[in-house]
C-alpha cells in the first residue's frame, strides 16, 4: 500500500482554488506515483474542483464523515481537515492545506516515510492555539497546514479521547469547538502531537509570507495564509 497525501478545501476564493491546483501539481511533479492522492472537500460544489481530475486524484466528500468523531465539524472552520481522521490507518498519511505549495523535495519527508513512529509538522510564527493556548508550552510553536502521521497511529482514538477528557469549565471544550474559534483546531492537533516523537519543518523551509514585509520564499515551499479569503479574489 502507498502512503497517502490529502488536501482539504472548503468554500474558498478563486485564488484559493488556484493555489490548490498549484499545490497538487507541484507535489505530484516532485513525488510522482510514490503516494496515493486525495482531495477532501466541504461546503464547495464539486464542479469547482472537478478539473483536478487531471491529476488522477481521488475525492472525499467530507459531509459524508460528520460522525467520524464525537464532535461534528463546524461551518467555515478549519477543523474540517480532521474529518475523516485517517483515510487508511495502515500507511503514512500527510495532511496539506490547499494554500500551501511545495516547490522542492523535502528531505524530512523521505526520512518520515522510513520511520514507523515519527510525526512531522511545520513551525508556526507564533503560538496560536485558541482555547488550548494555556495547555501548550510556549516553546512548542507549530502550524497545522502541513503535518504527517505514521502508520497504525489511531488519530481518531486520540482526538476522541482528548475531546472526551477535557472537562475544565474554563475551557468548555465541547461548546467552544462548535464555535467559530479559528485556531481551536490548531490547538487541538498541537496538544495531541506535542508529546509524540516529532520533527519540525522550520520557517526558513516552509515560509509564511503574510508575516513578512517582503515576500520571502521558503527553501522548500510557502504557506500562503490568507489567500482563501474571498475579499482578495482576483
Amino acid at each position: 500500500m502507498k502512503p497517502i497525501v490529502r488536501w482539504t478545501v472548503g468554500n474558498v476564493s478563486k485564488m484559493g482554488i488556484r493555489c490548490l491546483d498549484a499545490s497538487v501539481g507541484h507535489f505530484k511533479h516532485l513525488y510522482g506515483n510514490l503516494f496515493d492522492y486525495y482531495i477532501c472537500y466541504n461546503q464547495i460544489k464539486f464542479s469547482k474542483i472537478k478539473f483536478l481530475n487531471k491529476y488522477n486524484i481521488k475525492f472525499i466528500d467530507q459531509t459524508q464523515h460528520f460522525n467520524s468523531l464525537k464532535i461534528p465539524p463546524v461551518q467555515n472552520h478549519p477543523c474540517w481537515k480532521i474529518y475523516p481522521p485517517r483515510i487508511d490507518k495502515s500507511v503514512h498519511e500527510i495532511f496539506i492545506d490547499n494554500d500551501l505549495v511545495i516547490y522542492k523535495k523535502i528531505p524530512l519527508i523521505d526520512f518520515f516515510l522510513e520511520q514507523k513512529d515519527l510525526f512531522f509538522i511545520t513551525e508556526g510564527y507564533r503560538k496560536s492555539y485558541g482555547i488550548f493556548n494555556s495547555l501548550i508550552p510556549d516553546n512548542f510553536v507549530v502550524n497545522t497546514g502541513f503535518f504527517g502521521l505514521p502508520p497504525h497511529y489511531d488519530f481518531k482514538k486520540d482526538l476522541d479521547l482528548n475531546l472526551d477528557s477535557w472537562k475544565p469549565s474554563s475551557l468548555k471544550v465541547h461548546e467552544d469547538l462548535k464555535s467559530k474559534g479559528h485556531f481551536d483546531e490548531q490547538g487541538l492537533i498541537a496538544f495531541i502531537l506535542m508529546n509524540k516523537k516529532i520533527k519540525k519543518i522550520y520557517l526558513n523551509e516552509i515560509n509564511i509570507p503574510i508575516f513578512e514585509r517582503k515576500f520571502l520564499k521558503g527553501e522548500y515551499g510557502n504557506h500562503f495564509v490568507g489567500i482563501n479569503r474571498k475579499h482578495i479574489m482576483l
